[in-house]
């Protein structure tokens, strides 16, 4: 082999380490590895600031953003942001899903449409938390709770909407609702 194809072979393999090394770095960053808890709680009752959003549930940061700005500019408190969904995916046409984007705030208050506030009652749920980036997070927490209400025969409360918690400390939380019919299970 020549020097020149040396030269060539070992400035590509190089350059193949380092992609691979800045891929591994940033999964690592956005949460990839982190580890995710699974707990049955009660949550609520929580007011939110919201924009409705109809279609893929990818665009609901877009609808979060917007009313951070609303909330900002009105000098109203928002620490948590959240988004709710009420459709299953995996049933549903990706231009049909229904959900909202907004911010969690401490009382019900009045905003003008398109924004609404709403009360989300207390609930019982299971929480899925995980330190990652949002679009890492539902990748690894989705399946996690699915398992663990499978394991625990726990039943999805589909009439209630499924609430995510996006805190500012980069905790992604996943409240999925249940149908509690009798006394809580304990578990370990």
């Amino acid at each position: 082999m020549s020097s020149f194809l040396k030269k060539l072979v070992i400035i590509i393999s190089v350059v193949i380490f380092i992609l691979f090394i800045s891929l591994l770095v940033a999964a690592w960053t956005m949460g990839m590895f982190s580890p995710v808890s699974v707990m049955e709680d009660k949550r609520g009752p929580y007011y939110a600031v919201i924009l409705s959003h109809k279609g893929s549930y990818q665009g609901i940061s877009r609808k979060i953003d917007e009313v951070s700005i609303m909330l900002t500019e009105n000098q109203i408190e928002h620490r948590v942001a959240c988004g709710i969904y009420y459709d299953d995916p995996s049933i549903i046409a990706i231009e049909e899903l229904r959900s909202e984007g907004g911010f969690l705030v401490t009382d019900s208050i009045q905003v003008a449409p398109p924004f609404k506030c709403l009360k989300f009652p207390a609930r019982s749920v299971g929480v899925a938390s995980i330190e990652a980036n949002p679009a890492i997070a539902w990748f690894k927490t989705y399946p996690a709770l699915l398992d663990w209400i499978d394991k625990y025969k726990f039943e999805h409360n589909t009439l209630q909407p499924t609430i995510e918690l996006y805190h500012n400390n980069g905790i992604v939380e996943v409240e999925l609702p249940l149908l509690i019919t009798e006394q809580p299970l304990f578990y370990k």
